[in-house]
């Protein structure tokens, strides 16, 4: 089957397209509406939506339900020699590669072509790994921009309503899980550094937070003590500011 995930939840594709930009269009979630356009991140009217003209097509990734598992619980995808997840220029090639390497037509039914808006990353905010006493979980966030969004987030949203305190992915603003698959692929294509403001790994356990972010001079990485970060954020000032004084050596790869 084929489609996309979008903020943790799938949309099986339609077979149509939008009008304005040309790229697949899927199911709203809105009664009113027929399509939304993730490209042009617009519900659609029925009229907006056309059948594709065979102009573009896709790239897609390719995976299964791990042990038969319902969809969104686990994913395990094709990958390829370098262990990332293997990007195919359409669904029409992963099939044939499929059916080349000894899968039967029959099980391309509990298949999923996952397609990659190419377009879609740009401006995405931040990817981020978060590793704590009960494992490691990935994240992308599109409202987070950088180091301060972050640290602010956390300050800001540090307990719910209730007053109990939050998880820290539960802190950050439009925070949404992802494959573990999904973020080493970005993590490791030079591409993504052009479309995420910042890559964070925040280390709960050791007390470290990662930053792989532009701060003015080119892209670069930092290591913080968390507990830094976060003092840094509760103060008045700029966050950059605050930890370059207090740890000038943080970055690491001159």
């Amino acid at each position: 089957m084929r489609g996309f995930f979008h903020e943790g939840h799938w949309y099986e594709d339609t077979g149509m397209t939008c009008r304005r930009c040309g790229h697949p269009v899927y199911r709203s979630d809105l009664a009113e509406y027929a399509y939304q356009c993730f490209h042009c991140d617009e519900d659609l009217y029925s009229f907006e939506a056309m059948e594709p003209d065979g102009a573009y097509v896709p790239p897609v990734m390719v995976a299964r339900p791990v042990g038969g598992i319902a969809l969104n619980e686990g994913l395990e995808y094709l990958l390829d020699d370098a262990g990332k997840p293997r990007i195919f220029a359409g669904w029409r090639e992963a099939e044939a590669y499929l059916l080349g390497h000894g899968v039967a037509e029959a099980d391309l039914e509990t298949v999923y072509f996952i397609e990659i808006d190419e377009e879609d990353g740009k401006d995405s905010g931040c990817a981020f790994k978060v590793v704590d006493a009960d494992g490691v979980r990935y994240y992308t966030s599109p409202e987070v921009l950088g180091l301060a969004d972050f640290a602010q987030s956390l300050h800001e949203n540090e307990r719910d309503g209730g007053g109990s305190p939050l998880p820290l992915a539960g802190r950050i603003a439009g925070a949404v899980e992802c494959p573990e698959a999904a973020w080493l692929a970005m993590a490791d294509d030079p591409e993504t550094e052009k479309r995420f403001s910042c890559f964070l790994i925040a280390d709960i356990v050791g007390n470290v937070l990662w930053v792989n972010e532009d701060h003015g001079d080119g892209l670069a990485h930092y290591v913080f003590p968390l507990s830094a970060v976060l003092e840094a954020a509760a103060m008045e000032g700029d966050v950059w500011d605050l930890l370059l004084a207090r740890f000038p050596n943080a970055r690491v790869d001159r």
